[in-house]
C-alpha cells in the first residue's frame, strides 16, 4: 500500500539512505503482480483478466538503496519486456517469465 512504501522511504531516510524510488516516482508504480490468469499455475491467485493489474495484485516490491552522501540517481528505469521497456501487461508472460520487473537504477558517485 501507499502507507507501507512512504513507512519503508522513511525508515531508510533516518537512516542516512534513500533509493531509487521518491514519493512522486513511486506512486503508482509497481514491480511484482500476485495475480495469475487461469492458464497458469497457482490457480488460487487466479484474477479475471481485467482485474490482474488492479492495485491489490500490483505492489512496490523492488528496490535500489544506497547512501545518498555517497551516491545521486541519474535515471530509473523498470522492464518487463526483457527488451529494456515496461508495459502495463500482465507478468509473468510466455515472454518474461518472472513475477517481478527489472528495477534498472544508474548511480553515480558524488
Amino acid at each position: 500500500s501507499t502507507s507501507t512504501v512512504a513507512a519503508f522511504q522513511a525508515s531508510l531516510e533516518c537512516l542516512g539512505i534513500t533509493s531509487c524510488w521518491t514519493p512522486l516516482t513511486s506512486v503508482g508504480a509497481w514491480t511484482s503482480c500476485a495475480a495469475r490468469t487461469f492458464l497458469q499455475p497457482q490457480l488460487q491467485k487466479a484474477q479475471p483478466f481485467d482485474r490482474i493489474l488492479q492495485t491489490e495484485n500490483t505492489k512496490l516490491k523492488d528496490w535500489v538503496v544506497f547512501y545518498s552522501s555517497q551516491l545521486t540517481l541519474i535515471s530509473l528505469a523498470r522492464d518487463n519486456t526483457g527488451q529494456g521497456r515496461f508495459e502495463q501487461k500482465v507478468v509473468p508472460s510466455i515472454t518474461f517469465p518472472s513475477d517481478h520487473v527489472l528495477v534498472k537504477a544508474v548511480l553515480s558517485f558524488e
